[in-house]
């Protein structure tokens, strides 16, 4: 019946794997795909506030709403496999109990070394996880797919997983997928990497990713097909838009996390990147980036992100004139509505309607 797509606004680690595994345990999906590849990493806490045994995962390759229901997983052709991390994250899987099937398209293409080492030569500034070469080779006809690689002695990493992964059973997965897709009955969540203002024919052009990162384009990589599902649109947006580290690109009002500190309180920490764990840039809210992503992505709900660290104690006041007066103004800026805030890894909290 609907696809529910998460999209980030700004420039990725907005916070969009708190939003998926608040989201999972909201509603029941019959499927949950991940597109794009591991060099970004999607952070949620399994488990409800106060379970005692509540473990944190950053996923780079498998969709997070696994924790949470045992809905079927799916990576499509268009997805990047980097084999070590599948395996690590699907034993995370086993052990955390989870009973569903992770499908993976067997067109999906595998990240190798090569890929890796060839985007050290990138100045525009990148994870270095070979996201942008594997896309290039698999545009040259010359990738490795992930039924090469299960093919392969490379494959022995997959082993512990051998009866899920036959070639057999990625074609019986296929048709599964296929039929799925196409069903209008079903209940779809995508979850999207990166985020709108890295697309690759976007205004920062070159300090870009190496995709479009808008409703269109991440619905085909997903293989939703066109007319068949209602389409909703949830745009994650962060109240300090973040880049990575280095020569990144243009960041609106550059600040630092000290200056954020003194601002804000000394909650506010000093963030790091889940893959290459060097220290982020920051700047102030982006209202010219948010209307543009707002304006290509068509967004139903959007979500404003990292709310705790302008009012960090939300979870002891409640909503108050001065944080509804703060949206009020924002709302203002990119002439849109914000239905959610997050207060916290998985802690989402809804808008109270205007008065």
């Amino acid at each position: 019946m609907s696809v529910d797509i998460v999209i980030g606004g700004h420039y990725g680690s907005e916070g969009k794997g708190s939003v998926v595994s608040w989201m999972a345990q909201q509603k029941k999906y019959d499927l949950a795909i991940r597109t794009g590849g591991p060099n970004a990493g999607h952070t949620f806490i399994s488990g409800k506030a106060g379970d005692a045994n509540r473990v944190t995962y950053k996923m780079r390759q498998v969709p997070c709403s696994w924790a949470f229901q045992d809905t079927d997983l799916y990576i499509p052709s268009a997805g990047l496999i980097d084999p070590e991390v599948l395996v690590k994250e699907m034993h995370w899987l086993m052990d955390g109990g989870y009973k569903g099937t992770l499908h993976i398209n067997s067109r999906a293409a595998v990240i190798v070394e090569d890929a890796k080492r060839a985007e050290s030569t990138i100045a525009s500034g990148t994870t270095g996880e070979g996201i942008g070469a594997t896309r290039a080779a698999k545009c040259m006809r010359q990738v490795a797919l992930f039924k090469d690689f299960t093919e392969s002695l490379s494959s022995k990493l997959l082993e512990p997983f051998q009866d899920g992964i036959t070639e057999q059973s990625q074609i019986d997965s296929e048709l599964k997928m296929e039929h799925v897709l196409k069903d209008g009955r079903n209940q779809i969540l995508v979850e999207t990497t990166q985020g709108f203002g890295l697309s690759l024919n976007g205004k920062q052009y070159p300090n870009v990713t190496s995709t479009d990162l808008d409703t269109y384009h991440l619905l085909g990589d997903a293989e939703i097909p066109p007319g068949v599902h209602d389409i909703n649109v949830w745009l994650v947006i962060r109240t300090f838009p973040i880049r990575i580290s280095g020569k990144s690109g243009f960041l609106f009002n550059e600040t630092t996390w000290e200056n954020l500190r003194s601002r804000h309180g000394n909650h506010i920490p000093d963030e790091f990147t889940t893959v290459t764990q060097k220290m982020r840039r920051v700047g102030e809210f982006d209202h010219s980036l948010t209307k543009d992503a707002i304006r290509r992505c068509g967004p139903k709900h959007i979500v404003l992100t990292f709310f705790d660290y302008v009012f960090p104690d939300f979870k002891q006041t409640g909503w108050t004139k001065e944080m509804l007066h703060y949206l009020g103004h924002l709302e203002a800026m990119i002439d849109a509505q914000i239905s959610y805030v997050g207060i916290g890894v998985g802690e989402i909290e809804k808008v109270p309607p205007a008065n």
